[in-house]
C-alpha cells in the first residue's frame, strides 16, 4: 500500500471516530463539505488586515482539513488515491495546451 493510501486509511479512522463524515455519502455532499471548508479559509483571509498578518498555521490547518476530508471519503469509497493521482498527473501532462 502506498503512503498516501495509508494516510487516507488513517484519516478515515480518525474522521469516522469523530463523526466528520456523517452525512457525506455522495460526491455532491463531499463537494459541499469541501466548499464550506474553503469558504472558512477565504473568509478568515479576507477578515485579516494584511495578507502577511494572516496566520500561516491557520491556513495550513484549514488546507489540511480539506485534504483529510477528501482522503477519508476516498478511503471509505475504496478509491486508490495513489493510482488516481498519478494517473491524473500523467493525463494532465499529455493534454494539449
Amino acid at each position: 500500500m502506498h503512503d498516501i493510501n495509508r494516510m487516507a486509511r488513517d484519516a478515515y479512522i480518525t474522521t469516522f471516530e469523530r463523526g466528520i463524515l456523517d452525512g457525506i455519502n455522495t460526491m455532491a455532499e463531499l463537494k459541499a463539505a469541501t466548499v464550506e471548508k474553503l469558504k472558512e479559509e477565504v473568509d478568515e483571509f479576507e477578515d485579516s488586515e494584511l495578507s502577511d498578518v494572516f496566520d500561516k498555521n491557520s491556513e495550513q490547518s484549514e488546507i489540511a482539513d480539506i485534504i483529510l476530508i477528501m482522503m477519508s471519503y476516498s478511503y471509505a469509497r475504496g478509491i486508490d488515491l495513489y493510482g488516481a493521482i498519478t494517473g491524473k498527473m500523467e493525463f494532465n501532462k499529455s493534454r494539449v495546451q
